[in-house]
């Protein structure tokens, strides 16, 4: 399973509802873990989920994989 940031585009914020992520419910295999904003969630899901999510919330969002920046230790 991996993670993905779902986020509005810049251009579609004003035709964006409320509840603009709630296709996401529907996707078996898919977890949102976090609605950290009214125009990002962050999701956990495997490759068959990411591609129904992609399919359709591909034209109102930017999908991209989720890559998590830690301090390195010395």
């Amino acid at each position: 399973m991996s993670q993905y940031v779902v986020a509005v585009k810049r251009e579609q914020r004003v035709n964006a509802k409320e509840d603009w992520f709630k296709p996401a419910l529907a996707i078996k295999k898919l977890k949102i873990l976090s609605l950290t904003d009214k125009l990002r969630i962050i999701v956990e899901c495997d490759d068959e989920s990411i591609d129904r999510l992609r399919a359709v919330l591909s034209p109102l969002c930017h999908i991209e994989k989720r890559i998590e920046h830690l301090p390195r230790k010395f």
